[in-house]
């Protein structure tokens, strides 16, 4: 009897440590829940990593994945804040959830036309599409993001992971009126991109204010509308963190009220577009999307947009350019002088491209009007953090836009 007693204590010790060990392994290992999962992504876990799939499991032969992970690099974004949630300064960590359930990548392509010209090659260039759907869907580099765990004793930790990211696009040629777009309806951040509407709202406003005059002269002029007029830099009340060229400063730096709509739009510079948002209200900025029929909020300037919205609104502003007046030459200009070109419109060299780009923590993205002898609006959305401090998000740029090119030269029949 007493043998069987101490072999029964035996059994239960031995089964004690198998459930502890397996406890304790599970904790060092990533919890990923649904809504970090992406329903097309393969993934191994070797250790706390999740790693993206081989150049063979992909079919790409222009990704180089190893083994070995590496962080992702800690420059500040336009936002001030460096990619995956972690800040410039303390180096803690945002308990923010990614992605939300509804964020998984589908494949909508848009085709409407032809319009007003049919291009001789409407018919020839399902490979050019096929070729973007492909790289898009399947081989654009993946993105790495902080994961947090939370272990059985309440404590937290961070671990680093690679998931798809979001990607969206959208190629309009005016001329013919044909459309491609891959994920054209999914509401997105768009970050600065989000500042182009405003300022072509109140730029328009201006200029129709103007014309006014013209036809009533009696009227006297409202000192709002004179962009000649001086604007005092103050820290105290008007410092605005992130991108720009203001808060690098001093107090007393003056600029004209001209020069700020500049600033907004060649540097993207916050101080610029809140001083103008304070001295100009919403009113015409509501009117515009109105009459677009994009949602916005009723506190501020909208940036959270699908790439549809983005490229109706670029439309409008193609034709306002095709206008000529001299308040839509300036902006276009401002727009051509962008200091961050190396998205879309480094890749055109020789050709107009005016173009606003944004870029934040989870936002990497540009909306250009590319002027080709056939003109046509190019949009690339992503949610990548790195920006330009990651050479494989830049390659993504570069591929898309090679990709595109190749599709509007077969669309038209031309030669490289």
């Amino acid at each position: 009897m007493k043998n069987i007693y101490t072999v029964f204590l035996i059994v239960v010790f031995l089964l004690a440590a198998f459930i502890f060990s397996s406890c304790s392994s599970s904790d060092n290992h990533v919890n990923l829940t649904d809504t970090e999962k992406r329903v097309d992504t393969v993934a191994d876990t070797k250790g706390d990593i999740v790693l993206p799939p081989s150049d063979s499991d992909s079919g790409s032969a222009d990704r180089d994945t190893d083994d070995e992970t590496t962080e992702p690099d800690t420059e500040e974004t336009e936002s001030g804040e460096t990619p995956g949630g972690v800040t410039g300064d303390t180096g803690e960590t945002e308990n923010t959830p990614y992605p939300s359930p509804d964020d998984t990548n589908e494949i909508i392509p848009v085709e409407i036309g032809p319009g007003t010209i049919t291009p001789p090659g409407i018919d020839d260039i399902d490979e050019e599409k096929q070729s973007l759907i492909s790289y898009m869907e399947k081989d654009a580099p993946y993105k790495a993001v902080l994961i947090e765990n939370t272990k059985e004793n309440g404590e937290t930790e961070s671990s680093i992971g690679y998931v798809l990211p979001q990607l969206e696009y959208y190629y309009f040629d005016i001329d013919s009126g044909f459309e491609f777009g891959f994920n054209p309806d999914r509401r997105v951040y768009i970050a600065s991109v989000s500042k182009l509407p405003y300022l072509f709202s109140v730029i328009r406003e201006i200029e129709n204010y103007e014309n006014s005059l013209i036809s009533d002269n009696e009227r006297e002029p409202d000192e709002k509308y004179d962009l000649s007029r001086e604007w005092v830099y103050d820290s105290s009340t008007m410092y605005m963190w992130g991108s720009g060229e203001i808060i690098f400063e001093d107090d007393g730096f003056t600029l004209t009220i001209r020069e700020l709509f500049e600033y907004a739009l060649i540097y993207s510079d916050n101080v610029a577009f809140s001083q103008l948002i304070e001295m100009f209200g919403y009113d015409s900025y509501r009117e515009l999307m109105d009459s677009l029929g994009i949602s916005y909020n009723s506190y501020w300037v909208t940036d959270m947009m699908t790439i549809s919205e983005v490229v109706s609104f670029m439309k409008e502003l193609y034709a306002y350019f095709d206008e000529g007046s001299p308040y839509a030459v300036w902006m276009k200009d401002c727009m051509e002088k962008s200091d961050q070109g190396f998205m879309i419109a480094d890749y055109y060299p020789d050709i107009s491209v005016p173009h606003k780009y944004g870029w934040d923590i989870d936002s990497f993205c540009d909306a250009a009007i590319v002027y080709d002898e056939h003109p046509y609006i190019l949009v690339i959305l992503t949610d990548y953090s790195d920006g330009n401090y990651d050479p494989e998000v830049l390659k993504y740029y570069e591929i898309v836009v090679k990709n595109t090119k190749d599709l509007h030269r077969k669309l038209w029949d031309e030669q490289k």
